[in-house]
């Protein structure tokens, strides 16, 4: 059963326990507080610095290990299981498929079922079947994934909306995706130029009517746009406005900004907190290149990561490669405020809830901006 503690901080961070509240299933006030793995997330009144404040130890992810088999004994399947490959990379698995030893860091292999041996790999491994075999999957990356321990923190962000609320609308813009339903509301960014768009996914019948938490469970995927329309519809449920919640985001860090990492563009952060690094794809002027990100994050004492790598698949990969920075946060619009989150190693996470659900539905169908604005959504955080 979910509690909250609200703590009042003292001049030298010192808490006194205020109130402790019992929560049913209506779990408006879990935003601040829930427990999860027996762990109790406190929010706190007031506004310590970051660097004054101490961090609870949190268990790194698992390795990936195990073995799948992957049914491919036809062509449409063979090629299929590739699409499913290369999507797992872009996310940021590192996967050895050229049939020799492992050796170096990879999160998984890929084996024929003729040169696997029936015992427990070092390294997760892929089989593949190109005959019928009684215990194959399809070839569905995530899961692939899934069988093989991954894609943890996208089965718990599905799992935690609980409400059987339906879905009232659905809708898909050049640069956000926004779910509602009653008087639950979430955005989420919505997948890069070029996807496969709405007929990856949509079915017959639409998505109006159909409940949240199902909506939600869409997520788990390697279907970009499916990823961003789950995101959205868990945002809807974890995104509300509530009393007392910290104001968040960059003003937490001190200028300069020395120490700190930031994955994704946030190029105004940069005008505030100029000694600040920047990880980019496609990066300009100084930014870091994603292929030289390990060593800049190595080093780093702070890590901000956008939350668009939630929606691209990329922030499990990213949390496993940074679990030696001191204090990472999930920054963005697309961030949802659901305490599971700070069980996989987050310190903050900030994110935007809808304050006017008209004028955003609006700003999306008449394209957007890929900057969110802000007179529609007001910014929260949740923190360990």
């Amino acid at each position: 059963m979910p509690v909250l503690l609200l703590l009042s901080l003292g001049p030298n961070n010192e808490g006194s326990v205020k109130s402790c509240i019992f929560k049913t299933q209506n779990r408006q006030t879990a935003t601040f507080c829930w427990v999860a793995r027996l762990n109790i997330h406190v929010i706190h009144i007031g506004k310590p610095r970051i660097k004054d404040r101490p961090m609870t130890p949190v268990a790194p992810l698992p390795k990936l290990s195990g073995y799948v088999f992957v049914a491919v004994q036809d062509a449409g399947r063979l090629k299929q299981f590739r699409d499913q490959i290369d999507l797992l990379r872009s996310f940021g698995w590192a996967i050895n498929d050229s049939g020799q030893p492992v050796f170096g860091t990879w999160d998984m292999q890929v084996r024929e079922l003729a040169d696997f041996e029936q015992e427990k790999p070092d390294t997760a491994t892929i089989i593949i079947c190109k005959t019928a075999h009684d215990a194959a999957v399809e070839p569905d990356g995530f899961v692939i994934l899934s069988m093989l321990g991954g894609g943890m923190i996208e089965r718990d962000l599905a799992a935690s909306v609980d409400t059987d609320l339906l879905v009232d609308k659905v809708l898909v813009g050049l640069n956000w995706t926004m779910v509602y339903a009653g008087e639950f509301c979430g955005i989420a960014r919505s997948p890069e130029r070029g996807t496969e768009g709405a007929r990856s996914i949509l079915t017959e019948a639409g998505f109006r009517g159909r409940r949240l938490k199902d909506l939600a469970k869409m997520i788990c995927s390697t279907d970009s746009l499916s990823r961003s329309m789950g995101l959205a519809a868990i945002n809807a449920f974890w995104n509300r406005p509530v009393e007392n919640s910290e104001k968040s985001g960059f003003s937490r860090f001190d200028p300069p900004g020395e120490g700190l990492v930031i994955i994704g563009g946030f190029r105004d952060s940069k005008k505030r907190l100029p000694k600040a690094k920047i990880v980019e794809r496609e990066p300009v002027s100084d930014d870091v290149d994603i292929s030289d990100a390990g060593r800049t994050i190595a080093n780093a004492k702070y890590l901000a990561i956008t939350a668009q790598t939630l929606m691209n698949g990329s922030l499990e990969p990213l949390l496993r490669a940074s679990k030696m920075v001191p204090f990472r946060m999930l920054i963005g619009p697309s961030a949802p405020l659901c305490p599971v989150l700070l069980d996989y190693g987050l310190d903050d996470v900030s994110g935007n809830v809808v304050v006017h659900r008209d004028a955003t539905e609006q700003f999306i169908l008449e394209t957007g901006t890929m900057i969110m604005r802000d007179d529609l959504t007001q910014s929260h955080s949740i923190r360990r």
